[in-house]
């Protein structure tokens, strides 16, 4: 049982904001402009913000996620919890960004609909990713190859929910076999930044960098003791800046996150426990960023500086998401809750 005294809700909020101002920069002036990132300034072009912050929120899904099939351990019930928390939310925002949006920044829309290939809004709301070919309409913007470029990671996150239920239900979810599959998903990660081995497979390319983190997470769950030091916090923070001097980063990356994310999240000094008793917005923040940011570059580039533009797709984008919780998330997760 994972204690409520923890500040994931507040941790996964502000990680949820960091990647809305990571890509920030990329929309607003274009794409090689990522040295204007603190992140990939301070870490030698090995790290922006973006991805920093997706690395926690796998970290913390592998946590709570494996909490939630040993709470659960029924097949059904785990499938249907994480099919409804993820998507409904993601499939209004595909909906509400092809039609609603393409209604705003399209000059014929009737001619718009009638270019729309429904295949391909399907296969977006499967896959959770909605590609720049199912609009085409930010051809113009400074960065045009992306209407939602948050959302690639989902599947990815949806993956390792499947991996940890094929574990759970064949009963082979166990502290020595995490350890396994971290070790092989760590080695692969590592060739693909290291190394020139390279795998093609889109899917398959990505997936050791994500999954890695998702099973470090998987691994907290298992560890006996989960009282951290400031000590050993301060070490690998240490550790992470001698690594990046020298232009090794990733090689500790997962190590220090662990650290670090598992001991604020249970800071004695830190307590946030009741951060989201309005509400869990991370979320909707997530997967709402990116075509509000794009939205308003299409409308305003020229009237707002780059401030008012972080500022107003920051708040625009919090707004969307606490009624993507009043109006989809919260009755979904009730409804899947209800049902089991």
């Amino acid at each position: 049982m994972i204690s409520k005294e923890n500040n994931f809700d507040f941790i996964r909020l502000f990680m949820s904001i960091l990647v809305l101002y990571g890509h920030s920069y990329l929309l607003y002036y274009g794409p090689a402009t990522q040295d204007r990132d603190f992140m990939y300034v301070i870490s030698s072009g090995q790290i922006d913000a973006g991805t920093f912050a997706v690395p926690v929120f796998f970290i913390m899904s592998g946590y709570l996620i494996t909490a939630s099939w040993q709470n659960t351990k029924n097949l059904r019930k785990f499938l249907e919890k994480r099919i409804f928390r993820i998507y409904p939310a993601v499939i209004v925002s595909i909906l509400l960004t092809i039609y609603l949006i393409g209604f705003l920044v399209s000059s014929d829309y009737s001619n718009y609909l009638s270019n729309l290939e429904i295949y391909k809004v399907l296969k977006s709301i499967f896959i959770m990713y909605i590609g720049n070919s199912v609009m085409n309409v930010f051809s113009n913007l400074p960065y045009s190859s992306a209407v939602n470029g948050s959302l690639w990671t989902l599947m990815y996150e949806f993956f390792c929910y499947l991996m940890i239920a094929f574990l759970g239900y064949s009963k082979l979810l166990n502290k020595r076999n995490i350890i396994l599959i971290f070790i092989v998903f760590y080695l692969l990660s590592m060739m693909n930044k290291y190394t020139s081995f390279s795998n093609t497979l889109f899917f398959f390319k990505s997936l050791p960098d994500l999954a890695l983190y998702f099973f470090a997470g998987t691994l907290y769950f298992y560890r006996k003791e989960k009282v951290h030091s400031l000590e050993k916090v301060l070490l690998m923070l240490l550790l992470l800046a001698l690594f990046t001097y020298v232009g090794y980063l990733h090689l500790v990356l997962v190590f220090v996150l662990y650290e670090v994310l598992f001991y604020i999240s249970y800071s004695k000094y830190i307590k946030l426990h009741n951060f989201a008793k309005r509400g869990d917005f991370s979320y909707g923040v997530y997967i709402y960023a990116f075509p509000i940011q794009q939205t308003l570059i299409f409308f305003w580039r020229d009237d707002f500086t780059y401030c008012l533009f972080l500022v107003t797709s920051t708040i625009t984008s919090l707004f969307l998401a606490i009624l993507s919780w009043k109006i989809v998330e919260k009755p979904s997760i009730d409804f899947a809750r209800n049902m089991s």
